[in-house]
């Protein structure tokens, strides 16, 4: 039976309204055959386990698990959630128009591609100069365009690992969400099959299901931190990229940082740091990884925060990320820090009403009830995520003032909570210094 059914809490922020329970771990949904659970849990020792399994250390659950891992505090628990119903990858290649000399490089399953333009080159020669060593690779097709380059996986499920590719490659993951019930239906399956997960990363990241997984887990109470190399992101016209429509769709679980390497998997590295402290305590926003930084242009960074976008680049000798936003607007914490404050004031209220032999209806259990969601609130204090220097405001109604038909069906209506958000800060400006000899 869920909490909602005995104790139905509504935590109000800002910009949006969060009401969903969980906060702490990491669900890895990956296709796979190493064993026939639809979920199956780890601890810290994930990486250990999964090579204990016959997982290759190449298979995208691996790499979700070491790039979350591998930060500093790190994830101790997680989920890997299997799925049934395999993606057929597709990333389409377009080289940008070339000059003389110029070279277009990039690195799949461990495999360095390599093209120099020569004299008087153009996109259909460099097209068709890369699709020979994309064919050659096992598992790939590779169908040559005046335009761009389709590669594709020969078997459903198999994702090729593009690790690195300069950025005269545009890329874009254009894997078509699976039929049978799509990605959406191995969520759901896993959901079913046990609920206790939170954060959620995804072995493949093409825009259909990033999209498909952000409108399953808006109506499931998770928060899903995909990453994406598709070139688009970085083009303030587009609208047919994944940023503009998470954005567009206001999600409020869903927040997407771009990375020039899927396999990198940059949000699970992003989760994986930030997931092991208090929640709701820290700022998304400038926070260093153990991961692979990049260049963007000013053009293009402001592409990406203004679809409410993220991003991880280098500034002043600091690789940091960029601005810990969700598709709707709101910040990462805000979301964490709500999920976290609502799930842990079920867990007051039902550890009321089971440890006592009852919670009388009476003026003094009316006290006792509004005295929980004080505490919960004092603990958001301490854990960084409510501002103790600001009023909190506790609100429990009277005896006289609950109606008769509320007290026969023995529900307690009207407690109310109210304090102020600790924030962060992200920006300074302007800061002003004033130097005189005066």
């Amino acid at each position: 039976m869920s909490l909602d059914s005995i104790v139905n809490v509504i935590v109000n922020s800002t910009a949006v309204n969060l009401s969903r329970a969980g906060f702490g771990n990491i669900a890895l949904l990956a296709g796979h055959s190493y064993w026939p659970e639809r979920v199956r849990a780890f601890d810290s020792n994930i990486l250990t386990d999964l090579v204990d399994l016959g997982v290759p250390v190449t298979h995208p659950m691996y790499l979700m698990a070491a790039a979350a891992r591998a930060q500093n505090p790190a994830v101790r628990e997680f989920f890997v959630l299997r799925r049934t119903r395999l993606p057929t990858q597709i990333v389409e290649i377009v080289p940008a128009a070339p000059s003389p000399g110029e070279v277009y490089s990039m690195t799949v399953d461990g495999t360095d591609v390599e093209v120099t333009a020569d004299v008087g080159p153009t996109v259909a020669e460099i097209c068709a100069a890369l699709t020979t060593p994309l064919a050659a690779l096992a598992d790939s097709t590779a169908v040559d365009g005046t335009t761009k380059v389709t590669f594709t996986s020969s078997t459903a499920g198999a994702l090729h690992r593009i690790t690195a590719a300069s950025k005269n490659l545009h890329l874009t993951d254009i894997t078509v969400n699976p039929g049978s019930g799509g990605i959406e239906g191995d969520l759901a399956d896993a959901q079913n099959a046990n609920p206790a997960w939170y954060g959620l990363q995804i072995d493949s990241q093409s825009k259909a299901e990033i999209m498909a997984t952000a409108a399953w887990v808006e109506a499931n109470g998770k928060l899903f931190l995909p990453s994406s190399s598709d070139y688009g992101c970085l083009d303030a016209a587009s609208t047919t990229d994944v940023m503009y429509a998470v954005k567009n769709a206001n999600y409020a679980r869903t927040a997407v940082i771009w990375h020039p390497a899927p396999s990198h998997y940059l949000g699970a590295r992003w989760m994986g740091k930030q997931f092991p402290k208090a929640p709701g305590s820290t700022n998304w926003a400038h926070q260093q990884l153990s991961a692979e930084a990049y260049v963007l242009s000013g053009t293009e960074a402001a592409a990406i925060a203004g679809k409410k976008g993220n991003y991880f680049v280098t500034t002043n000798g600091l690789s940091t990320t960029f601005w810990g936003t969700l598709g709707i607007g709101e910040y990462i914490d805000i979301a964490h820090g709500s999920d976290w404050m609502r799930a842990r004031t079920q867990e007051r209220y039902f550890a009321l009403l089971v440890g006592l032999e009852k919670l009388p209806y009476t003026q003094a259990g009316l006290e006792a009830a509004g005295a929980e969601l004080r505490a919960q609130f004092y603990e958001g204090v301490r854990a960084g995520f409510i501002d103790g220097d600001s009023p909190i405001v506790i609100e429990v109604p009277t005896l006289a003032d609950i109606d008769a038909a509320e007290k026969a069906a023995r529900n307690l209506p009207g407690i109310r909570g109210s304090g102020r958000l600790s924030g962060a800060v992200n920006t300074i400006d302007p800061l002003t210094i004033t130097l005189s000899l005066d």
